[in-house]
């Protein structure tokens, strides 16, 4: 894992949050994220890339359809983004060995996309 440090987490309400966990481990309870991305639905599944520092898939579901989005983390941006790739909610994500192609599934489709 190249950032044991950060934890990816999803809300209902369209965001990606990225929590940098103290060395020393958790004293208090964290309020703030470090890192808040905003997509267009509901947060389904996030996945750090094994291979690339700071790269963050975000798979959400809003009105307008299925989103994939890879995040550049530390500058808040999406570098790419996936409109309705799928029909359905994708409930899963992950990256090949050189992170140029990712794979997600959903309930009626599994696919390898780049």
């Amino acid at each position: 894992m190249l950032q044991p440090d950060l934890l990816a987490t999803g809300s209902l309400e369209a965001d990606a949050m990225v929590w940098k966990i103290p060395a020393k481990g958790l004293e208090k309870d964290m309020t703030e994220p470090a890192y808040k991305l905003r997509t267009n639905g509901k947060i389904s599944c996030l996945r750090f890339s094994p291979y690339v520092s700071n790269l963050l898939a975000a798979c959400s579901t809003g009105f307008d359809g299925s989103h994939i989005r890879l995040w550049d983390v530390e500058a808040e941006k999406a570098g790419w983004i996936n409109k309705d790739w799928h029909g359905d909610q994708i409930m899963s994500v992950d990256f090949c060995e050189t992170s140029q192609l990712i794979a997600t599934a959903s309930k009626v489709l599994l696919s390898a996309g780049y």
